[in-house]
């Protein structure tokens, strides 16, 4: 009976980690940076078009191979809140993470729950079509 109390307890805070998941991908509009209309929901690819040039938001579906299925959490928050990638490499400022830096540890876990819980999308991400001298990321 203790560890069936246990266990509900445990699936009521993962179901209640990803409703506030959710609710935070909608608030930060990351579907809207990371889905092509009418493709699949975090899938990357649709274009932001700048003075600098065209920057295309990554896969960020919980695949294996195209998306974030081989982050850890770490890897998650070093992202969002630094701007820094798996491989230690800066993003370009198009990615807003400074807006990210004071989210809580509670909401980024909830955040991360939430994208690992989609369906996993095979898409290659796309290479940012950038003028000279932007594409340069030692300007970074």
């Amino acid at each position: 009976m203790i560890l069936l109390s246990a266990l509900l307890s445990i699936a009521t805070l993962h179901a209640q980690d990803l409703a506030r998941g959710e609710y935070l991908a909608r608030a930060g509009s990351c579907r809207e940076c990371h889905t092509v209309p009418g493709q699949p929901d975090f899938a990357g690819g649709a274009a932001l078009v700048t003075p600098f040039g065209k920057f295309f938001p990554p896969n960020i579906t919980p695949d294996l191979e195209t998306g974030i299925g081989k982050w850890t959490e770490e890897d998650f928050q070093r992202a969002l809140r630094f701007g820094i990638s798996p491989q230690h490499k800066i993003y370009y400022p198009t990615f807003p993470y400074r807006a990210f830096t004071k989210i809580t540890n509670d909401d980024m876990h909830s955040l991360f729950a939430h994208l690992r819980a989609q369906p996993g999308v095979v898409r290659q991400n796309r290479a940012h079509e950038l003028e000279a001298p932007f594409g340069q990321r030692w300007l970074l």
